[in-house]
């Protein structure tokens, strides 16, 4: 594959990922108000871990995004997910770090979105995003967005296994 054939895959990517967040933002802002229409956030066991992390990323916040483009299937890494919407990303403390996965459902404007456990196989596309001083988000928030928030972003792929897998950050591919 040659290099400009490799940035354009890469470039179409990058509007496929703005396009899911803003559906993800659309179908939080969607269900607001009705108490039947609660974020539903289920446990789960799908984790990956981001090793070989520089000491100089120490006090940074993660979470990573995945979508399987022209679906509705799709991937979130982050510590954790609340019932209103709200992520907490993942604290860097060290030269790794484990960030729970959920496999996110529902995300159309008529349908409250669903964080489900992922426990699945499969090597999966992922945009990490790095934050310095924002350590969580509601997706639904206007005011917030991951490519223009973001004080670092990359793009690397994970092999899980059972919904498990790991991700040096060696292999991330930063803009």
């Amino acid at each position: 594959m040659d290099k400009k054939e490799f940035s354009m895959k890469n470039f179409i990517k990058f509007f496929g990922i703005i396009a899911f967040i803003a559906v993800i933002g659309f179908s939080m802002t969607a269900c607001g108000g009705d108490d039947d229409d609660v974020i539903i956030v289920g446990n789960t066991s799908g984790k990956v871990t981001i090793t070989n992390l520089p000491p100089t990323a120490s006090g940074s916040r993660v979470f990573a995004l995945h979508q399987d483009y022209g679906t509705s299937f799709g991937l979130i890494a982050t510590a954790s997910i609340s019932s209103s919407g709200t992520a907490t990303f993942g604290n860097i403390s060290g030269t790794s770090l484990e960030l729970k996965v959920w496999e996110m459902a529902g995300l159309d404007e008529d349908t409250p979105p669903e964080f489900s456990n992922f426990d699945g196989d499969g090597t999966f596309d992922f945009f990490c995003f790095v934050f310095d001083s924002i350590s969580s988000a509601r997706f639904s928030d206007e005011n917030f967005d991951p490519f223009d928030d973001a004080d670092l972003m990359g793009q690397g792929d994970v092999t899980f296994t059972n919904g498990v897998g790991t991700l040096s950050y060696l292999d991330i591919a930063w803009y």
